[in-house]
Parts: structure tokens; C-alpha cells; sequence
């Protein structure tokens, strides 16, 4: 059951140090590769790269921080992002998505809450207010 759980939402603030550098360097590792290389691709093999990558970074992610926190920022910022028309997407996904972490571990460490919870909950919550704030409103006629 304990690895049930940690599989739905792990606590992160109690990741064991050499799991935090293991991971780090496969991010790096994927970052440069996404940078260096998915640029001279194309086609199916630009494709292949990119799903490889992903399917790499989701897989390490989900044992790290578990499915509900990875699917939760995945997810939300893009979602977030491609309904508002003010700002450029990717920076806000960006902004959105770190902006709802931050306060969500601030949250959990000052009241004791599961970290990967908080995540996923406030995270969850916060993209649930923004798409029916952005959302485009529809004129009701009453005949």
C-alpha cells in the first residue's frame, strides 16, 4: 500500500539525496539531447526523439514524484496558457505552473501536509478556477 501511495503523489520534500542527483543528471542528460539534437531532426525521426524523450522524463518523473504531481504539471499550465490570448504561451505555462508549486510546498511544509498532494490538489484547483475565469462566455438569451 505504501508503494501504492507513493506511485499516486510522493513527498518530496523528503527525497533521498542521491535520488535527487540520479535524477538530475538524466534531466541534464535529456535537456541537452532535446536541445542539441531534436533540432537537426525531422520527420520521424524528430518524432521518434521527441517520444523517446518524453516517455524517459515521464517514466523517472512518476517514480520520483509520482503520477498525480507529473500529470498535474504536465497538464495544467498548458491548458491554463492556450486559453488566455494576453500573454506568450510557453512563459506563462512556465509562470502558471511554477507559480501554483511553489505556493503548494510553501503550503505543505507550514501546515504538514503531503507534499505531492498539495501539488496535485492546488494545482488541480487552481487550473479548475482559471479555465472558468478564461473560458470564453457565452451570451444567454431568454426567449
Amino acid at each position: 500500500m505504501e508503494h501504492f501511495k507513493s506511485l499516486l503523489a510522493n513527498d518530496l520534500l523528503f527525497t533521498a539525496t542521491d535520488e535527487f542527483c540520479k535524477a538530475l543528471a538524466l534531466y541534464i542528460a535529456i535537456g541537452l539531447l532535446a536541445w542539441k539534437l531534436y533540432p537537426k531532426t525531422s520527420g520521424f525521426r524528430r518524432e521518434m526523439l521527441f517520444f523517446t524523450l518524453l516517455s524517459v522524463t515521464v517514466t523517472s518523473s512518476v517514480q520520483l514524484a509520482g503520477v498525480l504531481v507529473v500529470f498535474v504539471l504536465l497538464i495544467a499550465p498548458i491548458l491554463v496558457a492556450s486559453m488566455q490570448t494576453k500573454f506568450p504561451l510557453y512563459p506563462f505555462a512556465v509562470a502558471f505552473g511554477w507559480s501554483f508549486s511553489i505556493i503548494a510546498i510553501i503550503l505543505s511544509y507550514f501546515a504538514d501536509l503531503p507534499t505531492g498532494y498539495t501539488i496535485a490538489a492546488l494545482g488541480a484547483l487552481s487550473t479548475l478556477m482559471a479555465v472558468l475565469v478564461l473560458s470564453p462566455k457565452k451570451e444567454t438569451t431568454i426567449e
